[in-house]
């Protein structure tokens, strides 16, 4: 088996260590063919609510949100068995002064009637489920304007509840791409609108490689035996909102890093930093601020104090993980930290990326290490070059 460290080398162990972290989070985007199902999906049922009769949803804007509107897709960690997202929303040309129960029939209205999608539809706390065959499924929740964000209705509250979708996806492709976004802006034209979906990105940069790392080490670890607070584990917007946070962080500090495994760990062990507790009338209340909007992503922490303690046994463990890979050595070293911290499946396929990588550059004479590219490659850099300092901040 190859051995990816000198056990006494530790800039290289952690510049090879965030290589292999970078296959796992490779291995963990959906296929594309999965992405061009989920796409044609989007498609046709924006079509189906876009073209509704209803004149009330003539001047509606459908668009993707989540983790395909921001790049942090991750398929199931059983694909016989799991299902991934796909988020969109639907913004009607009306306030809150429209009721939400009404704002979520009209929704659902054009899709009921539709043979395709009657069988398939299912209603949830604040969108309609469209189920397809155990492969995906796709949510569309109605939105309408409240000042200066958005607002989507709750069934359970019977109320309308602040948000901003797009506006978080441009915030965070911001953050994730330095210098672009991928969201189109909003248009101005009032008629019914269908956002194009999202491109594959080859390209995700280390951010979205972080959210996808502990989006599947969350779900590794609510399957692990003796994770009492499985049922509470913290969701995807917390995990995706701390982390980017973090990493905003680190990227305004202007700190360099001798490779990709530094700016990993600082980002993971940064993320409590931006949970808050607040005083209000009422007493002492966990936050998580969204950065768009009035809205507290830990509300439900206040209600059940366990939210609160699996998100600090879940982070705890990941830091660990993170932590310990870099520890070891070997290939063989590294395979049962990566089963436990991602999943077998996922393990396997990054090892085996990896091993191909390395003795396919071996048996032509290219391999070196080249540390400011992350480890050994396929390059005429001379071994043991000085190691390259870098933000890694875009690639």
């Amino acid at each position: 088996m190859d051995s990816f460290a000198p056990s006494d080398n530790r800039v290289l162990r952690e510049s090879l260590t965030a290589q292999l972290l970078g296959r796992v989070a490779d291995s963990l985007d959906i296929t594309p063919t999965q992405f061009q199902r989920a796409k044609l999906a989007y498609e046709t049922i924006s079509d189906v609510v876009t073209s509704s009769a209803d004149p009330r949803l003539a001047a509606a804007k459908v668009f993707p949100q989540g983790s395909f509107a921001i790049g942090t897709v991750v398929r199931p960690l059983n694909d016989a068995e799991s299902e991934f997202d796909v988020d969109l929303a639907c913004r009607l040309a009306a306030n809150t002064s429209l009721a939400p129960t009404m704002a979520k029939g009209l929704v659902g209205a054009p899709l009921k009637a539709d043979g395709r999608y009657a069988n398939k539809l299912e209603e949830k706390t604040r969108c309609w489920r469209v189920n397809y065959n155990g492969e995906f499924h796709l949510d569309i929740c109605p939105l309408v304007r409240a000042s200066a964000s958005d607002a989507i209705p709750d069934k359970d509250l019977a109320m309308w509840i602040l948000t901003h979708p797009e506006e978080y996806a441009k915030w965070f492709n911001e953050r994730a791409d330095r210098a672009r976004t991928r969201l189109l802006m909003d248009s101005a034209v009032l008629k019914a609108e269908v956002a194009p979906f999202p491109e594959e990105n080859a390209d995700k940069g280390w951010l979205r490689r972080i959210v996808q790392l502990l989006k599947r080490h969350r779900d590794t670890w609510c399957l692990r035996a003796g994770s009492r607070y499985a049922e509470f584990a913290p969701i995807s917007i917390i995990i995706t909102t701390l982390a980017a946070m973090s990493f905003e962080r680190e990227f305004r500090s202007g700190h360099q890093f001798a490779n990709p495994y530094n700016l990993i760990q600082r980002v993971i062990a940064g993320m409590p930093a931006f949970i808050e507790q607040r005083n209000t009338a009422g007493g002492v209340e966990w936050w998580i601020q969204s950065p768009v909007a009035a809205e507290n992503f830990a509300n439900r922490w206040n209600q059940d104090q366990r939210w609160v303690m699996a998100f600090r046994e879940w982070h705890v463990v990941a830091l660990a993980s993170v932590h310990e890979l870099v520890s070891v050595t070997g290939l063989d070293g590294a395979r049962p930290v990566l089963d436990s911290a991602f999943g077998a499946s996922t393990a396997t396929k990054a090892i085996s990326s990896y091993s191909l990588q390395v003795r396919s550059a071996r048996d032509s004479g290219s391999l070196r290490f080249a540390p400011a590219a992350g480890g050994l490659i396929a390059s005429s850099a001379v071994a043991g070059a000085p190691v390259a300092r870098h933000t890694f901040f875009g690639d």
